[in-house]
């Protein structure tokens, strides 16, 4: 079957506000979706009181029968604290708004809405059947464009946004939502790519859906970041991911892939007998933290005459892999503990799951 387009949507504003705000806690977090709602809510406001007058601001070709005066400010509270928003008004003060009515003071239903928009499990006739079932808001498919649009314009913006030509590190690790897919709720896995820029400062270079793990599909994600000006990456850290390494060999020839060791270390020890398990990973220990490349081996080797015996398929995976297990000891120890692990972007995936947890699927356009 014919793979569907992704609608990048989601991606864009995700990659935007991680970005822009750089959200380290869930305090930090609740702080940026603030002042994403504030802006795009005063958007909608600003675009219901245009389609009022009949015409847009600064447009001095129309005949004018009623005047723009200003704004009003109105203090509004939601799930994410209070807001200030700006209410338009007329000079024959006409207008009523109904997106933040006369006397309402908690737009909370209302910031929830806006969620479904970015969500986008709703086409403008559904959008426009919630706001008039929940608000009594009659608007048509084409204002909900509109005021849709407003955002999906930001979002393209951030889309397309050029990315520096170097980075000497990138992470690549998944999180997994529920989404409802054709009526049914499935678990899909987003792949959060984080890099590292030439002055050291962490940044989310994109997430990308994928249905099935492959080098086509690796290649497609790989060549979006290098058509974005990405040029040369040093280091590719990532888990074992299928087809990956074929794709970074076409896509990006000078780059080295790193596998990370804490996940290693997890494959290796699922085979360990507890009474074991203590013994055995600070043997493992002299391996991963040797000095150089070949005092790793000749520990690998230690390492399996004492345990191969006993687990031959822990020791297997050290060595089937060791040429990608291996490139950060090429390097200090300092720069070692910026590559050994996707811990960075694990991080940033424990506050995704954190909010998405209750969540009983997020709607996606295919």
């Amino acid at each position: 079957m014919k793979r569907k387009p992704i609608n990048p949507v989601i991606d864009e504003i995700t990659e935007k506000i991680l970005e822009n705000y750089n959200p380290v806690t869930s305090g930090d977090l609740s702080m940026a979706m603030k002042e994403v709602f504030q802006n795009t809510i005063q958007k909608m406001m600003n675009k219901e009181f245009d389609n009022f007058m009949g015409y847009e601001k600064n447009d001095n070709k129309v005949q004018k029968e009623n005047y723009r005066n200003g704004f009003s400010k109105k203090n509004v509270n939601s799930q994410y604290g209070q807001m200030e928003i700006d209410i338009p008004r007329d000079r024959e003060a006409k207008f009523e708004p109904i997106i933040i009515k006369k006397y309402e003071r908690d737009i909370s239903e209302l910031v929830d809405m806006v969620f479904a928009l970015y969500s986008r499990g709703m086409s403008t006739r559904d959008v426009s059947d919630f706001m008039f079932s929940k608000y009594g808001v009659n608007y048509s498919p084409t204002q909900i464009s509109q005021l849709t649009n407003e955002i999906v314009e930001d979002a393209r913006l951030w889309q397309e946004r050029k990315l520096e030509t170097y980075y000497p590190i990138i992470y690549i690790d998944a999180v997994h939502f529920h989404v409802v897919d054709n009526n049914v709720v499935t678990k899909k896995a987003t792949y959060v790519i984080m890099g590292i820029n030439g002055e050291g400062q962490k940044e989310i270079l994109g997430l990308y859906i994928g249905e099935n793990e492959s080098a086509k599909f690796w290649m497609s994600v790989l060549n979006a970041l290098k058509n974005r000006g990405i040029s040369k990456i040093n280091i590719i850290c990532s888990d074992n991911l299928k087809g990956i390494q074929q794709a970074i060999e076409a896509v990006f020839p000078d780059s080295k892939q790193q596998r990370c060791i804490v996940h290693m270390i997890r494959n290796s020890v699922k085979y360990v007998n507890y009474k074991d398990m203590k013994e055995f990973c600070k043997d493992l220990k002299s391996v991963y933290q040797s000095n150089d490349a070949k005092n790793a081996m000749d520990n690998l080797d230690i390492f399996e005459d004492k345990w191969g015996k006993k687990y031959p398929t822990s020791i297997s995976i050290w060595r089937r892999n060791w040429s990608k297990i291996s490139t950060m000891l090429d390097y200090s120890l300092e720069i070692r503990t910026l590559i050994y692990t996707t811990n960075p972007i694990e991080n940033l995936n424990s506050v995704f799951r954190k909010y998405t947890k209750t969540k009983k699927g997020f709607h996606i356009w295919w």
